[in-house]
């Protein structure tokens, strides 16, 4: 039985009040199918078609509903993760809370996690609390789409002090700031919640991000030039391109990566967020482990969805390298704890090998 503690559930529950969760037809989704199932030959069974009804996964995945859900959710009560959503739509007074510009992600982790369990295991009071969860992140988002939390609660004092402010503006420091990461985390969750639900209160938030992207980045006046200096955003794109049929989607998402590399388009964030030369001309896997992993799905997408050569080639010599030279007998990557990233050619210690679980998920 979850038993969620009072104030979270005052929080979500008078949420529900100020913002309707009731599911809205989207007129730009297309059928209801797989996120991943466009463009590849190997077509994935749809997750709302796997049902476990055995007696050792099932009571697992119950277990997680009642307990590991609760606790994560009490923990981003106690963090503030809720609040600064709260903050940056002004439903509440206060600063920033937390230390990381990307812990808005620790809410969409959650929202990912949980509806995935759904489908198992069917929940309509955890569902009713993803609904709360999915309603205060709403309130955080800006009129045009934009979601950062702490550049919304005040964009001249980032939570951490490694990011730099210049003159306080939007995408002003790309390389660290996270802006590109935290939609492009939302929009990936967004597709799961509603893949495992058939709702599209999230999706809406997602597809009102992702415009508002479309509009601000790329070579036309008056927009901006720049990539995610965390990549995730491509394949959150790709994968709402594939749910909407919308190509400014699958545009996006290959200005980002056409770009990495280019001198011409910014300020080079150099090998450790693999934007020292253009992805098509990467012939192995290095740096920040995770930062390189989704950059490789996103560049695999591509692939599938446009046949591109190019990229074809890049990635199948990353891949020989990555799984060759670069990865432990366990399937772990990263083995430098320093910076979290890939070492040399055949550099695999085993007492100090770092391998991060979202790393080597990928």
């Amino acid at each position: 039985m979850m038993k969620y503690n009072l104030p979270i559930l005052t929080i979500f529950m008078s949420l529900l009040v100020l913002v309707s969760c009731k599911e809205t037809k989207n007129n730009v989704v297309q059928n209801k199918t797989s996120a991943l199932k466009a463009g590849y030959e190997i077509e994935p069974v749809n997750i709302q078609n796997v049902k476990l009804t055995d007696s050792f996964w099932l009571p697992i995945i119950k277990r997680v509903q009642e307990v590991t859900i609760e606790y994560a959710i009490k923990k981003c009560d106690e963090e503030g993760r809720f609040e600064n959503f709260l903050i940056a739509g002004k439903q509440k007074t206060g600063t920033t809370r937390g230390d990381m510009p990307f812990d808005d992600t620790d809410v969409y982790k959650i929202i990912e996690g949980a509806s995935n369990t759904l489908i198992s295991a069917p929940n309509p009071k955890l569902e009713r609390v993803l609904d709360s969860m999915i309603a205060i992140v709403k309130i955080g988002q800006e009129p045009d789409g934009y979601i950062t939390t702490w550049r919304t609660i005040n964009p001249a004092k980032p939570p951490a002090p490694w990011v730099p402010v210049i003159e306080g503006k939007r995408w002003e420091s790309l390389q660290i700031s996270h802006e590109l990461y935290n939609p492009g985390h939302l929009i990936e969750v967004a597709i799961v919640h509603y893949e495992a639900t058939g709702k599209t209160n999230f999706l809406d938030i997602a597809i009102k991000a992702a415009d508002m992207l479309v509009r601000t980045f790329g070579d036309n006046p008056g927009q901006v030039k720049g990539v995610p200096g965390h990549q995730i955003v491509e394949t959150g794109l790709l994968k709402l391109y594939q749910i909407t049929g919308k190509e400014d989607y699958l545009k996006l998402a290959k200005y980002y990566l056409d770009n990495r590399g280019n001198p011409n388009n910014h300020k080079l964030y150099g090998e450790y967020a693999q934007d020292h030369m253009p992805v098509i001309e990467q012939k192995e896997a290095v740096g920040h482990a995770v930062r390189a992993v989704y950059m490789y799905a996103g560049m695999t997408d591509i692939v599938a969805l446009t046949k591109d050569k190019a990229y074809e080639n890049a990635v199948n010599t990353i891949w020989n390298n990555m799984v060759n030279k670069k990865m432990y007998i366990t399937g772990g990557i990263g083995s430098r704890h320093d910076g979290e990233a890939f070492g040399a050619n055949y550099e695999l210690p085993n007492l100090t090998a770092y391998n991060e679980t979202c790393a080597s998920n990928w």
